[in-house]
């Protein structure tokens, strides 16, 4: 069995285009990957969620969001694993580069978990 942990964060900045929003989803993205692929982190994904639609699509709990932008769209989304049996859950590595990106940790599971189940992300 294995024991994961999840770290979401979520962009407060508003983005004036959408190749903006597009842009920093794959800095990220490329910047995950370098953690991953250094057994730093086990998975992430970054999604950009453009419209309320959004949500429902791509299985996103839309409270843990609006806590961060009241609403605003577009934003994105990035959900980083760890498997706390390999990983410490509480690297700064990540941290430090998703908060330095301008994105908040808006949930932390197990530390903030109201139910047993939460759809941490396999490696992309």
């Amino acid at each position: 069995m294995v024991n994961l942990a999840c770290r979401i964060y979520v962009s407060r900045q508003e983005f004036e285009t959408q190749e903006a929003v597009v842009d920093i989803k794959n800095a990220l993205g490329s910047r995950l990957s370098s953690l991953l692929n250094n057994e730093i982190i086990a998975g992430y994904a970054v999604t950009i969620l453009s419209e309320t639609d959004d949500f429902d699509e791509e299985d996103i709990d839309r409270e843990i969001v609006e806590s961060v932008t009241a609403g605003h769209l577009p934003a994105i989304y990035v959900n980083v694993t760890y498997d706390i049996d390999e990983h410490d859950a509480h690297s700064e590595e990540a941290a430090s580069l998703l908060l330095g990106s301008g994105m908040v940790l808006a949930f932390s599971y197990p530390a903030q978990a109201a139910w047993a189940v939460f759809p941490c992300t396999a490696p992309p």
